[in-house]
C-alpha cells in the first residue's frame, strides 16, 4: 500500500503541473514576436559567422 500511495501522490502533482505549463505554452508563441526584432541586429554577426564556416568549409572542401 506504500509504493500504490507514493504512486498516487506524483500523479497529484502532475495535474496542477499541466495547469502551470498551459501559460507556457502560450509564452511561447509570443517568443517567436520578439525574435525578428532580435535577430535584426544579430543579422550582421550570422552573416560574419557564416563567412566564417563558409572559409572553413572551402578549407577543408579545397
Amino acid at each position: 500500500p506504500v509504493p500504490t500511495a507514493g504512486s498516487a501522490r506524483p500523479m497529484r502533482n502532475l495535474a496542477p503541473d499541466a495547469k502551470e505549463q498551459a501559460p507556457i505554452i502560450d509564452a511561447q508563441p509570443a517568443r517567436p514576436k520578439v525574435e525578428p526584432t532580435v535577430l535584426e541586429p544579430d543579422k550582421p554577426k550570422e552573416s560574419e559567422a557564416a563567412d566564417r564556416l563558409r572559409a572553413r568549409l572551402m578549407r577543408f572542401t579545397g
